[in-house]
């Protein structure tokens, strides 16, 4: 067990060894704080000298001037970041009937900035190369300023496609405790390789499932019935390891025993999910493959589809929610 104090409000914080060096968010006033290895910090916290201004020791570290409240029922457990503590929050009760619901989790304040970073972004800054390429016919000069903006454009794209993967499994997350709502991640500054972690674990697991199917169609050239069945396994067993991915926050989540008990242990809701989980996907592919490549309507209906991925993350997530007990997943 390891036990530090709050650098903001002098909270005792207690948790387990395996979160050292991970962020947690103090009970208090959430803070995001870093858990110290069990080397640096030590089983108790040294009470205060009379006369002396208040601090705590962790082992080498030591926090001047901080108020410090050490009894016993003044301690309480924190968990990771973007988990529940140990005393969890009642969760919200929806007003609408779930079918009408669930397609307004994106529509919070957070939630609603978000998309607009998703899609407002490159859009402005694809508005803003087209209106130089066209300055560029009677100012060819431009050329150099056209080409750095193109640069830093496409790298402001690239972190904007990572963080909202990021940002999906936040939502998967957030789901998973019980909201009805997009959670709101402005105290959470995520660093840029625990994004890109994220993502690569995201990856993998696509990959994992979507390779048999590529790989027979790269080989034959054609749709058969092998194909149909290699695709069809894939899309079926990837929401569970996708949901196993986020919620265990390791590769380990990819374990087969751990996805396919899980899918015979909630087999019919299961089902369920992966049915509504493939109409969104088919809509957005629908929906692209319809306007072609006219700007205007690709813009409306890739925020669609982010909308709709958004959704996607909260119906697995309340799909944890509400079979957590039949998962029985130690995360």
């Amino acid at each position: 067990m390891i036990r530090f104090t709050c650098r903001n409000c002098g909270r005792v914080i207690r948790t387990t060894e395996e979160h050292a060096g991970k962020h947690v968010r103090c009970p208090d006033c959430k803070q995001v704080l870093v858990v110290p290895s069990p080397e640096h910090v030590c089983d108790a916290v040294e009470p205060q000298q009379p006369g002396n201004p208040p601090s705590a020791r962790t082992g080498s570290l030591q926090f001047e001037n901080q108020p410090v409240r050490t009894e016993a029922s003044d301690e309480r457990p924190v968990a990771l970041i973007g988990q529940e503590t140990e005393q969890k929050q009642p969760p919200a009760e929806r007003k609408l009937p779930w079918l009408i619901d669930i397609f307004l989790y994106p529509c919070s304040k957070s939630g609603l900035v978000m998309l607009a970073v998703f899609i407002g972004v490159p859009f402005v800054f694809k508005m803003l190369s087209w209106f130089i390429e066209m300055s560029m016919l009677s100012l060819p000069a431009l050329l150099p300023f056209y080409l750095l903006f193109g640069i830093i454009g496409w790298i402001v794209k690239v972190i904007i496609v990572l963080y909202m993967y990021w940002y999906l499994a936040e939502c998967i997350r957030a789901g998973a405790e019980g909201r009805i709502r997009a959670p709101d991640t402005t105290a959470i500054t995520p660093g840029p390789w625990e994004v890109l972690w994220q993502i690569i674990k995201i990856l993998l697991c696509l990959l994992i499932f979507a390779f048999p199917a590529a790989f027979y169609f790269y080989q034959v050239r054609k749709v058969d019935a092998i194909f149909i069945v290699l695709t069809s396994s894939g899309a079926f067993l990837f929401p569970m390891a996708l949901l196993s991915v986020v919620m265990f926050d390791s590769l380990s989540g990819l374990n087969p025993v751990v996805i396919v008990g899980s899918i015979f242990s909630t087999f019919l809701p299961y089902l369920a999910m992966v049915v509504f989980l493939f109409i969104f996907a088919a809509l957005s592919f629908v929906a692209l493959g319809f306007v072609g490549q006219q700007p205007v309507f690709t813009w409306i209906t890739t925020g669609l589809s982010i909308y709709l991925m958004m959704v996607g993350a909260h119906i697995l997530g309340r799909f944890y929610f509400r079979y957590e007990e039949k998962l029985n997943w130690d995360v």
